[in-house]
Parts: C-alpha cells; structure tokens; sequence
C-alpha cells in the first residue's frame, strides 16, 4: 500500500536530518585530535562494513599513532577497508607493505597471502593481459615457501591450479581466434605450444587441437610461395602422424587422413619439381 503525501513528507524529512546529524558527528569526529575517540569510531565503523569513513579515520590514526604499538594494528585495519573498497592495486601494495614492515606481526603471513590474492583478483577475467596472473601464482607459491605450514597451503596451491587453468583457456581461446581470422601459421604455432606447455590439458581439448594442427598446417602451406610449399605439406604429414598414433580412432580421423593424402600428393609434386629444377643446370653443364 503506498504511503500517503501527508505521511512521506514527515519521514523524508526526519531521513534527511538523521543523514544531516550523521555526517555532522562523522566530521566532528574526523576533526577531533583524540586519538582514542577517533580510534573506537574507526573500529565502530569498521565493524558496520562502512570502510569509506572507517578508511578515512585509520588513515589519520596511521599519521597519529606513528612509532606507537598501536600503529601496526590500524595499518592493518586501513589496508583491509582499500581491500574491501574494492582498490585492489592500493591494496595489494599495503599488503605487501605491512609483512615488509611488521614481519613479526601477527598479521604478516595473512598480509603476505591477501597481497597474492589481490593480484589474483585483478586477473580477472582470464582473457586480460596475464602479467597478474604470473605474478599471482608467483606469490602464491612464495608464500607456500615461506610458510610450508600455513592454513593458507591449501588454499594457495588451489588458486594456483586456477590461474594455471586461466592460461590454459587463454592459450586455447588465442590459438582458436588465430585459426578462425585466418592467420593459420600463428594457429598452428599455437595449438602446438598449447599441447607442449600443458602436458595435463584437458582430452577432449588435446584431441581436437592436434587434430586442427593438421587443418591449419594444411591451410599455411597452401598460402605459401611455391619453393616452401614441399617443405610446409611436410609438417601437415608430420601432424597426421602424431594424431593417428595418439587418437587413432579419433572422431576426426576420417577427415584428417583425407587431408594427409592430399598433403602427400602437394609434398610429392614439389618435390618433383624441386628435382628438375635442381638436375637442369647439371645437364645443361653437362651438354657444354
């Protein structure tokens, strides 16, 4: 049932002098040189999930309690309110700061672990520039290191199986895209180096990527100048060998022996050319 004018009026109001005397104690308190006061509304804050004013309260406390006990717990705390705002780069360079910093703190081995798991969260989604991917599963891997013993292990070495399937589908996605545009040289490298650099890439994937190895290293011959092609028509042989003999009832077997035949047909035609060409200046030398 929907509020009446005479009722809504009042309550609006009465909202906006409650926002009003809200940000008027908050600034009130932002202002004020008690550390102690401005620490537990920092806390209190903190505790309500408003980390924009709790942010701003431990900044000016890391200012005030400097060279003090206190100041490692509030760093703390203001590197967790960046975190929770989402300013995950302020974030993971605080992080990072803190274990630097206060190596013997409490809070230096889960300040080590967030500052790998920041660079984890930027890496997505997994078709971005994978410089925070690396750098993740090297921090992860670190931290395991460092701390062989951490409740942290587990949960490091499954983000680093995640960012490792990450490179994975960005990999497979790039050498599909290159296939699909056409560019089938830089398909072929592709797809080779996919299977060379993940021996645990998933079968199905594996068995249809060595099968386009051959498409695509069939497709780069045909485009290429004639004094290469029995050179390139080699490779889609070579390719055909390694899928027949790992998938030799492969779903694709049918079409992929009909392009090595093909293949052979080119590799057998420039080669014959190959020969005449290289046998005319013998015999024209020998007719001299």
């Amino acid at each position: 049932m929907p509020l009446s004018k005479n009722i809504t009026k009042p309550l609006i109001i009465l909202l906006l002098a409650l926002f009003v005397a809200s940000c008027s104690k908050f600034n009130k308190v932002l202002k004020s040189s008690d550390t102690e006061v401005k620490y537990e509304a920092a806390m209190k804050y903190y505790k309500k999930k408003d980390y924009f004013k709790a942010g701003q309260l431990f900044d000016d406390l890391l200012q005030m309690y400097r060279g003090t006990l206190r100041a490692e717990e509030v760093y703390y705390y203001y590197t967790y309110c960046k975190y929770y705002m989402l300013e995950l780069p302020v974030a993971a360079f605080h992080f990072k700061n803190f274990y630097e910093t206060y190596p013997n703190s409490q809070y230096a081995e889960e300040c080590f672990f967030m500052y790998a798991y920041c660079n984890f969260v930027e890496a997505y989604p997994y078709n971005l520039d994978p410089t925070y991917t690396y750098k993740a599963i090297d921090e992860f891997q670190l931290f395991v290191n460092v701390y062989p013993n951490s409740k942290y292990v587990a949960r490091c070495n499954d983000l680093i199986d995640e960012c490792r399937a990450r490179l994975q589908k960005k990999a497979y996605e790039g050498a599909k895209l290159y296939y699909k545009i056409e560019d089938y040289k830089a398909a072929y490298v592709a797809f080779k180096n996919l299977i060379a650099d993940y021996p645990d890439l998933e079968e199905k994937r594996r068995e249809e990527s060595t099968f386009v190895i051959i498409k695509a290293a069939y497709k780069y011959a045909e485009q290429s100048i004639d004094t290469k092609k029995e050179e390139r028509f080699g490779l889609v042989v070579k390719a055909y060998t390694v899928y027949a003999e790992e998938y030799p009832a492969g779903a694709d077997m049918g079409e992929a022996t009909r392009i090595v035949e093909k293949a052979k047909e080119q590799v057998n035609i420039f080669k014959t050319k190959r020969e005449a060409a290289e046998a005319a200046p013998k015999e024209k030398q020998a007719n001299k």
